[in-house]
C-alpha cells in the first residue's frame, strides 16, 4: 500500500513537472518575437502582487534575483545581440535581464517544492539537489531556446556550444557565469534566510 501511494506521488510529481515545463516552453515559443515584454510584464505583476499581498519572502527573493541578473547584464551586456529586435535600456537587453530574474526566482520556488517532497533535511543534500535542478533546467531551456524556438545570440554565435546539446554558444567565462548564477542566487537567499530572517505570518 505504501509503495503504491509513493509511486502515485512520484507519477503526479512527474506529470506536474512536465506540464510546467511545456507551458513555459509554449509561452516563450508563441511570444518569441516579443518575449522580453512578456517577461518584463510578468516581473512587474509579480512585484505588485507580492507588495499588495505582503509576501515579504517572495518579494525579497525576486529582488535578489533581479539584483544578480542586473549586475551580470551590466557586466556582460556587450555579449548580447539577438536575431530578434528585443527591447533594451541603456544598452541592457530586456530578454536576458528578465529571463534570468524570473528563471532564478521560479527555479528556487520549484526547488523548494521538490525538496519538501523528497524530505531532504541535510544542508549539503539540499544544495546538491538544487545544483542538479539548476544545471538540468539551464541546459534543457537553453537547448530548446536555441534549437526549437530559434532564439539566437548573434553576438557570441562564433563560439562553440556545449557538447551534445550544442547550446550556450559563448566564451568560456560566460559559460562559467551561466552555470554559477543560480548557485550565487541560492547562497544569497540562504544568507538572508539565516542572518536576516523576516517576521511573517505565512510564506
Amino acid at each position: 500500500m505504501f509503495e503504491k501511494i509513493k509511486i502515485n506521488k512520484v507519477r503526479n510529481l512527474i506529470l506536474f513537472d512536465s506540464i510546467f515545463v511545456i507551458v513555459v516552453i509554449l509561452f516563450i515559443w508563441v511570444l518569441k518575437k516579443h518575449v522580453e515584454i512578456a517577461f518584463f510584464s510578468t516581473f512587474i505583476m509579480a512585484l505588485l502582487f507580492f507588495v499588495l499581498k505582503r509576501k515579504k519572502v517572495q518579494l525579497r527573493n525576486i529582488s535578489i534575483a533581479f539584483g544578480i541578473a542586473l549586475i551580470w547584464n551590466i557586466i556582460g551586456r556587450s555579449y548580447y545581440a539577438y536575431n530578434y529586435n528585443f527591447k533594451s535600456f541603456l544598452g541592457i537587453s530586456f530578454l536576458p535581464l528578465f529571463a534570468w530574474t524570473l528563471g532564478l526566482f521560479a527555479l528556487y520556488l520549484f526547488y523548494s517544492f521538490h525538496v519538501g517532497f523528497f524530505n531532504l533535511k541535510v544542508g549539503l543534500q539540499k544544495f546538491i539537489f538544487y545544483v542538479f535542478l539548476y544545471w538540468f533546467f539551464l541546459i534543457v531551456m537553453e537547448t530548446i531556446a536555441f534549437h526549437v524556438i530559434g532564439i539566437r545570440d548573434v553576438a557570441t554565435s562564433q563560439y562553440k556550444g556545449l557538447p551534445v546539446c550544442n547550446c550556450i554558444h559563448a566564451p568560456l567565462f560566460m559559460k562559467f557565469v551561466y552555470f554559477s548564477l543560480g548557485i550565487v542566487y541560492f547562497i544569497f537567499v540562504k544568507i538572508f534566510e539565516i542572518y536576516f530572517p523576516l517576521k511573517v505570518k505565512g510564506k
